[in-house]
């Protein structure tokens, strides 16, 4: 229960603070979380696995952890640098279309929030706001339409 708690707690930590600093640092933007969600809780329960696998064995069961933990880095890493290459050399999307599905799926027109309305020429939207052009004789506000 302490390690998952702990694992629970990299999590977080991970979310709240590791994240924004490998996007403002490093450039790695990690979309899914994917890294604070399993990677890191994983190698947390990796090196506790060869902490325990140390201190009750005399077989070499620690030895064997720590292999696997280098071996399962190293087929990570190397495979995300040939994903991330791949899809850098695929079909580039341009930046204004980052995280938007309508360039390979076919998507319905997006629904503004209420309240909100298409901003002209940026592509986004803008929250609405709605000024009285006066008063009616019930002293309400009176609304352009």
């Amino acid at each position: 229960m302490v390690v998952g708690s702990l694992a629970g707690i990299l999590s977080v930590v991970g979310i709240a603070f590791i994240s924004p600093a490998m996007e403002r640092y490093l450039g790695l933007h990690d979309t899914c979380g994917v890294h604070n969600l399993h990677g890191m809780p994983a190698l947390l329960g990796a090196v506790i696995s060869v902490i325990v696998a140390s201190l009750t064995s005399d077989t070499p069961s620690a030895v064997t952890q720590l292999l696997g933990i280098v071996v399962m880095l190293g087929v990570a890493i190397t495979a995300g640098l040939i994903t991330g290459l791949l899809v850098l050399k695929a079909d580039a999307v341009p930046p204004s279309k980052l995280f938007l599905d309508d360039m390979h799926w076919e998507t319905p027109e997006p629904a503004l929030p209420e309240g909100f309305v298409e901003a002209p020429g940026t592509g986004g939207m803008a929250k609405s706001v709605v000024v009285p052009i006066g008063t009616d004789d019930k002293n309400e506000p009176l609304l352009a339409s």
